[in-house]
């Protein structure tokens, strides 16, 4: 089935894209994330988590850091000290700043794309 074909019918078909480099990606975690916080990976202090699975096959995915309310109070803080310093940016510093962290070779990807989305999708 073309993707046209599925966008007309809107029924289920398969992902055009390959899941490879994510996979990849949590092969490389160890199979468990960790938050992001103050520019660093941390585990959660509780030491929770919780399973992420594949809806198509039932796989277990990775674990992922369930934050507690210590782990959020710790980003907050990190977050207003460093409000000031992204405040006093143009749009156009933020930009080049969060472009400059992707494309970084020394700075991992898909972890800041990842935190990117994790940072939207809880807020």
């Amino acid at each position: 089935m073309s993707i046209a074909e599925i966008l007309d019918t809107m029924e289920y078909g398969p992902a055009p894209e390959s899941d490879k480099e994510a996979r990849d990606w949590i092969k490389g975690l160890g199979g468990e994330t960790r938050l992001f916080i103050g520019g660093q990976w941390k585990k959660a202090k509780s030491g929770a988590s919780f399973e992420t699975i594949a809806p198509a096959t039932g796989e277990v995915l990775a674990r992922i850091a369930q934050a507690n309310a210590a782990d959020v109070d710790a980003a907050v803080k990190a977050a207003a000290r460093a409000q000031p310093a992204w405040a006093a940016l143009s749009g156009h510093g933020d930009s080049y700043q969060r472009s400059s962290a992707y494309h970084s070779p020394n700075h991992d990807r898909n972890g800041i794309a990842a935190a990117g989305t994790t940072v939207y999708a809880y807020t």
